[in-house]
């Protein structure tokens, strides 16, 4: 029980002390600034940015929920789905390829990762869910159900949902290390599914990737 009360306060100080990008109110000459801090130096990082300007206008700020662009949307004639990795951004898996998934204590305790999704192809007005399962050598060791935010803000590129939280059914320790497959499903009322899976190897942040050779 104190071992993991101790890692639980480990954890929680590495996420109050690692930067993170905040976004800031519009100067002066109409910018919007964003500034990469801990959270308590937040206050004078956006003050400063305020009084002195940004230099550079950065992108219009988008919640992480709707960060999601599509791909000719309902248009093309073949849809498609691609599952990777992501918190704020989507990260592709390239064929072949393992890349590390860090598994995260949440505040309420247990372990998740941060996966994202591509969609192309598709009418977004569906009613669509998206069911992903982590598995070791056959036994299911992750699942999550995701409702995701599928919305054509721009025809052309494709459609982009991340922040899609995999929980994980046993203990970081015991997965540290290994490697997962990772099936996503794509599925509506019309019974009309997209399907991608992908391979991750699977990393404790108490451990760090140094004992597991991963990048």
């Amino acid at each position: 029980m104190i071992p993991r009360v101790i890692r639980g306060l480990g954890h929680f100080v590495r996420v109050m002390l690692r930067p993170r990008r905040w976004i800031g109110p519009p100067t002066l000459s109409g910018s919007v600034c964003s500034v990469s801090v801990p959270w308590f130096h937040v206050p004078f990082a956006l003050l400063g940015a305020g009084a002195g300007g940004c230099g550079t206008p950065t992108q219009k700020f988008v919640p992480p929920a709707i960060l999601v662009r599509g791909e000719t949307c309902g248009d093309a004639t073949e849809a498609g789905l691609d599952l990777g990795l992501g918190l704020n951004i989507f990260h592709e898996i390239e064929p072949d390829k393992v890349p590390r998934c860090d598994m995260i204590y949440g505040p309420q305790g247990g372990w998740h990762s941060d996966f994202a999704i591509r969609v192309w192809g598709i009418d977004p007005s569906g009613d669509w869910k998206l069911d992903l399962q982590a598995t070791i050598g056959g036994e299911v060791v992750g699942q999550s159900v995701f409702v995701p935010r599928l919305e054509c803000l721009e025809p052309g590129h494709p459609m982009v949902n991340v922040g899609i939280r995999l929980f994980w059914l046993e203990e970081a320790t015991m997965l540290h290390g290994q490697e997962a497959e990772i099936a996503a499903r794509l599925h509506d009322e019309r019974e009309e599914e997209h399907l991608d899976d992908v391979r991750v190897q699977l990393i404790d942040l108490d451990f760090g990737a140094d004992d597991t050779g991963a990048p």
